[in-house]
């Protein structure tokens, strides 16, 4: 539900599986490869629905703290936390799942937080987290081409370390600095049992139902594109109203 380079791509790869069924794909040439860049990637409905029913945070609440903590006041405006908690609710609502951590810039917290295809985690027999894996690229641009290579931050309550798409350590690993695992989980179904259909899937209807929008709007126009075309041909090379009353 983020709107930028990065999203738009993974929306359009998505309607791509979603339409692979229903097309031939093994050639370069065929329909649905050739138009790749042309797959729509509107998200209105999804963003729509969650506006309308999403409501935590839309209008930013008043928190107080006894005794008054002038530390945390400022940290919270630094944040933008009404506004960040706001796209929380609203990604849990969609995903069931996403987790969360303070980070600074500049001396300034910000809140990241991180939607459950980028991140893996493991938990013990009561159900607390042990380990979590969080993706991140890494770009190299020592090379002619830059090339994105998959990366994890890796946390334990001990440890951080940085490892590769093998699992392979890139540095030796620190001690955590923080004494716990950085990143909270926010869920609207503790259990996990929604994990099952996607991540998370609470509204799974609702991302199909947006899916099926977007490969509408693209048969509809490739539709209107080809049979406008032919009428060009047929227009422009000859076609006239005692032609067409024959």
């Amino acid at each position: 539900i983020v709107d930028n380079e990065i999203t738009e791509e993974e929306r359009r790869e998505l309607l791509y599986s979603y339409l692979k069924p229903q097309f031939a794909t093994d050639k370069d040439t065929d329909s649905l490869n050739t138009l790749f860049p042309s797959l729509p990637t509107d998200n209105g409905y999804i963003k729509r629905v969650l506006r309308n029913i999403c409501g935590l945070f839309r209008v930013p609440p008043t928190i107080s703290f006894d005794p008054e903590e002038e530390i945390i006041t400022e940290l919270l405006e630094q944040s933008n936390f009404s506004f960040t908690m706001k796209k929380v609710h609203e990604t849990v609502k969609l995903l069931n799942e996403v987790i969360v951590r303070p980070y600074f810039v500049d001396g300034r917290m910000k809140l990241q937080f991180v939607t459950p295809d980028k991140y893996r985690y493991s938990v013990d027999e009561y159900n607390r987290i042990t380990e979590i894996w969080v993706h991140y690229q890494h770009v190299d641009e020592r090379l002619r081409d830059w090339v994105n290579e998959d990366r994890f931050h890796v946390w334990t309550a001990d440890t951080y370390r940085k490892v590769n798409s093998q699992g392979i350590d890139i540095a030796p690993a620190q001690p955590n600095p923080y004494g716990r695992i950085p990143y909270l989980v926010i869920s609207l179904d503790e259990s996990g049992i929604d994990r099952r259909e996607m991540w998370g899937g609470s509204l799974w209807e609702l991302l199909k139902a947006q899916l099926y929008a977007n490969k509408l709007d693209f048969l509809s126009d490739q539709n209107l594109t080809y049979n406008g075309f032919s009428m060009w041909v047929l227009l422009n090379f000859g076609l006239t109203e005692q032609n067409l009353k024959m």
